[in-house]
């Protein structure tokens, strides 16, 4: 950093032609604009100025240096301008982890963040588990649960995700819609093909609906969409995948609550990509 600081101090004494004019130019002091000096004609092997009452005037070798010194200064400025402009405008691609179930409450966020930047690809990653940030792979992760502690991470509240039990309008017409849990014995259910105490519902299936009462399993939230849609049982889940074609069962007491994240490397949080996509959540999950 020494040198580079002492390659443009010599630039500006070579334009100057003075160590005062340069110093009163770096804002610094004279006995700094000379140290600059020695310090790059030492590192050269060479001087670069002839020294005199009236200033500095550059010696052959120093007419070379500052050539070559004002073409690295013109390459720094145009890789300033382009670093510039690439900040204020978002290209590239966004790495996204998600759940596969949670595509459509994110999809409206992905499609306004493309519409507003047209130059950045969004790739979506469907995980199960949260990916290790600090590898660069994956810059945002969009998650329920509890929230992440990493110290590395910078998790952002988008919201929370409500969970219900459903079932397709037809079935339940004609089974009668229940007025207590009680109700519930003489429905089939939907069942996951494992137990997974992380999931908001699970305790209570586990709890409160028989084997015998289980029509079916499925292992995604697509799956279990569909046999509710075709009427085979009732089925959680989250309330955003609610239609006109579905009831949703016991609303006050069947109710469960998971909190959604929005999490980030801390090296990668700041950037202008992730935090226009962040606004893009908000607005589309009015958060």
């Amino acid at each position: 950093m020494k040198t580079w600081q002492a390659l443009h101090t010599a630039l500006i004494v070579a334009k100057t032609g003075t160590v005062s004019q340069s110093a009163l130019h770096l804002n610094c002091e004279r006995s700094t604009v000379i140290r600059h000096i020695d310090l790059i004609e030492n590192w050269l092997g060479v001087d670069l100025f002839i020294r005199h009452s009236k200033g500095y005037d550059l010696t052959e070798a120093g007419r070379d240096f500052i050539e070559s010194i004002q073409f690295v200064e013109q390459q720094i400025s145009t890789l300033r301008t382009r670093l510039t402009l690439k900040e204020a405008r978002v290209d590239g691609t966004l790495v996204i982890s998600t759940l596969e179930p949670l595509m459509g409450l994110f999809a409206p966020s992905i499609k306004q963040f493309i519409t507003e930047n047209p130059h950045c690809r969004v790739d979506v990653i469907s995980s199960p588990t949260l990916e290790p940030l600090e590898k660069g792979e994956v810059q945002l992760a969009l998650r329920p649960g509890t929230k992440p502690d990493n110290p590395d991470y910078v998790p952002v509240s988008i919201g929370t995700l409500v969970f219900g039990i459903f079932g397709a309008k037809d079935y339940v017409m004609r089974k009668g819609v229940p007025k207590r849990i009680a109700d519930l014995s003489g429905y089939q259910f939907i069942g996951s093909t494992s137990y997974n105490p992380r999931i908001p519902f699970s305790n209570w299936f586990e709890e409160n609906i028989s084997a015998e009462q289980v029509a079916a399993t499925s292992s995604g939230a697509y799956s279990t969409l569909e046999m509710i849609n075709e009427g085979i049982g009732l089925g959680a889940l989250p309330d955003f995948k609610q239609h006109d074609d579905l009831i949703r069962i016991l609303p006050k007491t069947l109710n469960w609550e998971s909190k959604l994240w929005a999490v980030s490397h801390v090296n990668v949080n700041r950037t202008l990509k992730v935090q226009k996509f962040l606004q893009c959540l908000k607005n589309t999950l009015a958060i």
